[in-house]
């Protein structure tokens, strides 16, 4: 999985900006942030399921 210059905000409050991996298939990946952080999201728009 690739995903290269993402970002995201809601609610006038930035999630991430510029965001770019590369994910080798069976790579295991671990994400730290708080709640509401954008997590989520954010591996939703990798896999395509987030287009707002």
């Amino acid at each position: 999985m690739e995903v290269e210059d993402v970002r995201k905000g809601m609610n006038g409050k930035r999630l991430f900006a510029h965001f770019r991996e590369i994910v080798e298939n069976g790579q295991e990946i671990g994400m730290v942030g708080g709640n509401g952080g954008g997590k989520r999201r954010l591996l939703n728009i990798a896999w395509g399921e987030d287009t707002d």
